[in-house]
């Protein structure tokens, strides 16, 4: 038998014993039972009771089949009947346990955010007093209540009891004693903050900003009315001392901390690597610049490589399908050149196949394996003569030179108005 029945046990043989000796304090002075005003041989029907008298709870036994008695608490009154708390209104008798204790929070509470950057205190009252039940005559059905004896404190919030549970807590990061002992003088009955974390700084990833499009891109333009099918293909192409491509560094996090110290660190950063091939240089400051003229590629997955390739293959025909070509560095085609299709390049142009009916245009040299067939053919000297993207810049130079002539002219004529002869010519 567990030492929790044994109570009970000595509890019952106690009460049975206060029974004993009412009854003999009755027949002592007297008195007899309670019998019928008939004086029948049959005890009178009793129904049971419970009584409340300086904090104790008394239950006696009905007779002759008589009720048994109830009872049932009201918060912050919780029942326990013979060791089980109860919740509803519960019949009981003398032999039953029946005890009774105050559901209330602790004077303080000491938490930690889910993040365990910041510990907070919340103060839910300043002292704990006694409570004592209430007086209850004998009835059959007793409901049980407490009222708090403010003369009898039996706790009071303090200092060292707060900081006794942060330190079980293990909570020492940047411990705000002061706003502890502001918030015992002055309670706020909130949650405060008494302890800070740091978070990471996370850091920041590579970048790698590309100047030039990876792809060929066919753009369709509609010329005169209609759609232009054999200007279409886009070749990406740099000269000699572009910028292709720039990579921003990645740059580290910081690490940091929690309530309880434990390091924190930030995510891992990701960086870019990359490397140049011979036509191409890369800076000190990670700036890619071309060193040829040509279409730029950039390849690789764990390294990204950088080259300039200086010549355009086509593998098939130059056709509709293809599109027009133009191209700052060699141009190889490995069919043939169909009806009224263009080839310009800066380079040089090699034909495996044969020219029919087309324009091809080189500042260098032209090679055609095949024949050509009433087709025209510009290289050298002739090609550069030819050629739009050379004659597009050598108009853009003598566009940009008529603009600073004319700003000459404008600067001179501003310094005549503001000559200090105020003649139209000046004199001085």
């Amino acid at each position: 038998m567990s030492d929790s029945i044994n109570e009970q046990e000595i509890l019952k043989l106690l009460k049975k014993l206060d029974q004993v000796s009412r009854s003999q304090e009755m027949e002592g002075t007297g008195a007899s039972p309670s019998v019928s005003h008939s004086m029948n041989t049959d005890y009178e029907v009793s129904d049971g009771y419970i009584k409340v008298e300086h904090g104790k709870i008394i239950v006696g036994n009905p007779t002759n089949g008589g009720q048994f008695p109830t009872i049932k608490a009201n918060s912050p009154v919780k029942l326990l009947v013979d060791g089980q708390e109860i919740s509803k209104e519960t019949k009981v008798s003398s032999e039953s346990v029946v005890e009774w204790k105050i559901e209330e929070n602790s004077l303080f509470e000491v938490s930690v955010s889910e993040d365990k950057l910041e510990a907070y205190l919340t103060i839910n009252r300043i002292q704990r007093c006694a409570w004592l039940l209430e007086q209850k005559t004998p009835s059959l059905n007793v409901t049980l209540t407490a009222e708090e004896d403010l003369n009898i404190i039996l706790e009071i919030v303090n200092l060292q009891d707060i900081l006794t549970i942060v330190e079980n807590m293990n909570i020492k990061m940047n411990l705000d004693v002061a706003a502890i002992q502001a918030e015992i003088m002055q309670p706020s009955f909130k949650p405060i903050i008494i302890g800070r974390g740091m978070a990471p700084v996370q850091g920041k990833d590579a970048l790698l900003d590309l100047f030039f499009s990876e792809n060929i891109v066919n753009i369709f333009n509609e010329v005169r009315g209609g759609m232009d099918y054999k200007n279409h293909m886009n070749i990406p192409s740099v000269k000699s001392g572009d910028v292709i491509a720039k990579k921003t560094p990645a740059v580290e996090g910081l690490t940091g901390y929690d309530v309880f110290g434990n390091v924190l660190l930030p995510d891992p950063v990701k960086d870019i690597r990359i490397a140049g091939q011979d036509n191409v240089e890369i800076t000190s400051d990670f700036i890619v610049i071309a060193r040829k003229e040509g279409r730029p590629r950039v390849t690789g997955n764990q390294i990204k490589y950088f080259d300039i390739n200086t010549a355009y293959v086509v593998h098939g025909n130059v056709d509709l399908q293809t599109g027009n070509i133009v191209f700052a560095g060699d141009v190889i085609v490995h069919g043939d050149v169909m009806d009224n299709m263009i080839i310009e390049s800066l380079g040089n142009i090699y034909v495996s196949g044969s020219v029919f009916n087309s324009t091809l245009t080189a500042t260098g040299s032209i090679a055609v394996k095949g024949s050509f067939i009433g087709s025209h053919l510009y290289s050298g000297y002739f090609g550069m003569f030819y050629n739009r993207l050379y004659n597009s810049s050598k108009q853009l130079m003598e566009i940009l030179e008529i603009m600073m002539e004319n700003v000459r002219i404008l600067i001179y004529e501003i310094s005549k108005k503001t000559c200090r002869c105020g003649t139209d010519k000046c004199c001085c």
